[in-house]
């Protein structure tokens, strides 16, 4: 059946104009298109807030990492933060027990995490819950831990570093389950509360993931 299924649908594709355009004809301008906007939540209690906070994507490469013209996250690849401001209202020793919880929902299914706890049984514990600390370097880690308002283009330069996260490889059988369009929430706890709610993209717009 699904061979009958392959063989009907490409017979279309040929038989078909084209609808779409090629994906090279879709521009990926590093600092253009692969740019995503952090959005602050500001839930009562929280005491880490961020402002007009900007990510980069990249693929395993360093290239820049799209969809149509539009920025994917891609597994494996690299989420390099580059502006914004963080302002921290009251210290927190995140080396102790900071970890980030997430809320995830794919666009075609629903949430597969809530609040660091996953309901789908398919998807692994990692994907929903990890601790930021080493993660997050030192220098972030005393960020967090001094009130203050930071600019994060002088934070990184100062410290000589970047802001980088490597997304993980996954396997074929989870990638199938993970590629598509997808919003995220993230819980930063630290010391046993939540210090900081952010949400990507920051907007109702869906970010694809692969």
């Amino acid at each position: 059946m699904s061979l009958l299924i392959f063989c009907a649908l490409a017979t279309l594709g040929f038989a078909a104009p084209p609808l779409v355009q090629d994906l090279k004809d879709y521009p990926c301008v590093d600092g253009v298109n692969n740019v995503v906007t952090l959005g602050d939540i500001d839930t009562a209690g929280t005491t880490v807030h961020v402002d007009g906070a900007v990510a980069h994507l990249y693929d395993s490469n360093g290239n820049p990492s799209c969809e149509k013209g539009k920025p994917m996250v891609a597994m494996p690849g690299l989420i390099r933060l580059v502006k914004g401001k963080v302002i921290v209202k009251e210290g927190t020793d995140i080396k102790k027990s900071g970890v980030a919880k997430w809320t995830v929902t794919k666009q075609n299914i629903g949430t597969l995490c809530k609040d660091g706890e996953k309901v789908n049984v398919l998807i692994p514990d990692k994907f929903c819950k990890q601790n930021t600390y080493p993660l997050i370097g030192d220098d972030f880690a005393k960020m967090f831990a001094t009130p203050g308002e930071y600019d994060l283009e002088v934070l990184l330069k100062t410290a000589g570093v970047t802001a980088e996260f490597k997304t993980p490889k996954l396997n074929a059988h989870v990638n199938e389950i993970v590629r598509g369009e997808w919003q995220a929430v993230m819980k930063f706890e630290s010391e046993g509360k939540t210090i900081a709610h952010i949400k990507a993209p920051s907007n109702d717009d869906w970010l694809f993931v692969e």
